[in-house]
């Protein structure tokens, strides 16, 4: 295959599934974004509308229609649905007021579900079976037979993202602490190192990608934009897209909630200097 420039504006592909998916999620968010408690603390359109764009973005533009040919940009679109578009949309607090926006026998079904399986939803979703799951399921994908399945028979594409994003959103509802609250949120310094954990998935198989010398993949040779492209060049491109792209969502998130600790703690008061400065708090330890 041979992309030119002029390709990248015009290959978009428009699949019902994703437009279905836009299209309520977007009437019920802008329904019930005002309904939701708090909605000023709670809900944060511009998060909102960036992972709708991010989500179109990767589903619909040349990302979809070049991913079977180019295994760099199919990383890209991979990043995309599992690192940006969970961190936006779950960031954004998305899920309670597409809830409260949704028709009222869609809420009532939700609560029912709620009221029946709560106990046994918080039972299989700790924080450790989720991010397992994430992991399980970023390198099963990128296990060479499946990897190469999806390439012979692209309809197993449409299950491989379903299932990458479905993880990576389970991950994300835990490091973003959104919508619905079943479970406790982390200490900070935890939660940090929760989040930075959300890396592994990508980091590592971009390490291997990058310095491998052998192809994994059945990447036929491609020409991109005049740079021809044989199945090792555009494996290592695929990890550079990793590394460049995969950490830096993780990164800044863990980043900003050291941030937002480090304000809380200088926001607290001073203790008076009576409190420290003398002689029984000052003592070593058993003296």
């Amino acid at each position: 295959m041979s992309v030119e420039l002029d390709m990248l504006f015009t290959q978009w592909q428009f699949r019902p599934i994703p437009l279905i998916v836009l299209i309520l999620s977007t009437v019920w968010y802008i329904r019930g974004r005002h309904l939701v408690p708090n909605p000023k603390e709670n809900v944060r359109p511009w998060l909102f509308a960036t992972s709708m764009v991010v989500f179109v973005i990767a589903t619909t533009s040349p990302i979809e229609a070049f991913a079977p040919h180019f295994f760099f940009i199919r990383v890209a679109q991979h990043v995309l649905l599992i690192s940006l578009f969970p961190a936006t949309f779950m960031g954004s607090n998305a899920l309670e007021a597409i809830f409260y926006g949704a028709p009222a026998f869609v809420q009532d079904r939700l609560v029912q579900i709620n009221k029946k399986y709560r106990s046994h939803i918080k039972f299989v979703t700790p924080k450790s079976i989720c991010w397992f799951l994430f992991i399980a399921t970023m390198w099963l994908w990128y296990d060479k037979a499946p990897f190469n399945a999806v390439l012979r028979y692209p309809t197993l594409r449409y299950f491989e993202l379903f299932t990458m994003c479905f993880a990576a959103i389970l991950h994300w509802w835990h490091v973003t602490a959104s919508f619905p609250r079943i479970h406790k949120p982390l200490p900070t310094f935890p939660h940090i190192g929760y989040t930075w954990a959300g890396m592994l998935p990508l980091k590592i198989p971009g390490l291997v990608f990058l310095f491998s010398t052998q192809p994994f993949y059945d990447y036929p040779t491609a020409v991109f934009l005049g740079v021809t492209m044989d199945s090792l060049t555009n494996q290592q491109w695929g990890g550079v897209a990793i590394w460049m792209l995969g950490g830096l969502v993780y990164t800044s998130t863990a980043a900003k909630f050291f941030s937002a600790w480090m304000s809380i703690e200088a926001d607290k008061p001073p203790q008076p200097i009576s409190v420290w400065d003398n002689d029984e708090t000052l003592r070593a330890p058993g003296l």
